[in-house]
């Protein structure tokens, strides 16, 4: 089974332009990375600006989260969703492990209903503490 790791992104960042992998700088985003390089398998981020980046996009600072309104954060996963779906078609992937809090969690699955990917969200119900903790444990093992 061949897998892809969707990392959210975080508040903290550079404050200059840089590469997806390297703008987001908080702790939590800095673990859930190297929990997907460790993996060896492809990995994007889930941006509330950008819907999904790869890791070597160069990206400018800014400063937007997710909206508030339900149907605007599932407005938000369909296109972050259908551009996924065009980076999934030149992989050949079963599996897509989401290190993302529920707010980019449902309107990805929402988004990707129908479609013969298995999900799996590891720290699903976990609060930022424990997600911490777990990505610790997890990077741990090699």
């Amino acid at each position: 089974m061949s897998s892809v790791v969707l990392v959210a992104c975080g508040a903290t960042k550079l404050e200059e332009s840089a590469p997806a992998s390297e703008l987001y700088t908080g702790q939590l985003f800095r673990k859930a990375r190297a929990y997907a390089e460790r993996t060896g398998t492809a990995w994007f981020i889930l941006s509330a600006e950008h819907g999904l980046l790869r890791p070597d996009t160069i990206v400018e600072p800014y400063d937007t989260r997710l909206p508030s309104s339900k149907a605007d954060r599932m407005a938000w996963g369909a296109r972050a969703g259908a551009e996924l779906e065009a980076e999934l078609e030149e992989l050949e992937v079963d599996e897509l492990v989401l290190l993302a809090g529920r707010a980019y969690v449902e309107p990805i699955v929402q988004a990707l209903e129908g479609t013969e990917l298995t999900l799996s969200d590891p720290m699903a119900g976990m609060m930022i503490g424990e997600r911490l903790s777990w990505l610790k444990r997890e990077n741990a093992t090699s």
